[in-house]
């Protein structure tokens, strides 16, 4: 028997059993999202997945942002209601995760990475950070391959190209592959 649940449903339930032994875990990550001019702060449910990369590159069609607000660039402070929004992945830049709000790391999920500076651009971001890359592997290899739709970047400094002024500084950041037009070693 197939349940349908609403996303109310599942927030109301969070990580309670359901009938039987079924229960669904809910694992919400403070997140800002930026897609040129606009920037959104809210939580994603990244449900079963361990890391939010996971779950928004395995993602097919819109996810939810919950609590979302638009943040205003000219005054921070100032913040529109908080509501859920359905927001396109296809369509982010960037996707970031402040200190405070990552978990600690899986040892098991531990693979030996080689660090490479960069700086990238978007149309209206410049992200300076960390890139991982296999140890096989070298930093043109990974940027040509198609495997992902998203970079993960640590360390991440975000600034917007038209001011210049901070937009986030991110312990973890999901860089579109798509919409970065030049990658470069710093």
């Amino acid at each position: 028997m197939a349940a349908i649940l609403t996303a109310q449903a599942v927030t109301d339930v969070g990580a309670q059993p359901l009938a039987g032994d079924l229960a669904i875990a809910s694992t919400l990550d403070d997140v800002e999202l930026f897609n040129g001019g606009v920037c959104l702060t809210g939580r994603l449910d990244r449900g079963h997945f361990r890391r939010l990369s996971d779950f928004v590159n395995h993602s097919h069609g819109w996810i939810l942002l919950r609590d979302a607000v638009v943040v205003d660039r000219a005054d921070p402070g100032r913040q529109t209601p908080r509501h859920d929004a359905w927001i396109d992945p296809i369509d982010i830049d960037l996707i970031g995760q402040r200190a405070g709000s990552l978990g600690p790391t899986s040892v098991d999920m531990t693979i030996e990475k080689s660090p490479h500076q960069v700086i990238a651009l978007t149309s209206s971001h410049q992200v300076c950070g960390t890139v991982h890359v296999h140890r096989e592997s070298d930093l043109g290899a990974f940027l040509r391959a198609d495997e992902t739709p998203l970079i993960v970047i640590t360390d991440a400094l975000v600034t917007w190209l038209a001011d210049g002024r901070l937009a986030g500084s991110f312990a973890l950041l999901l860089m579109n592959r798509r919409r970065t037009f030049a990658v470069m070693s710093a």
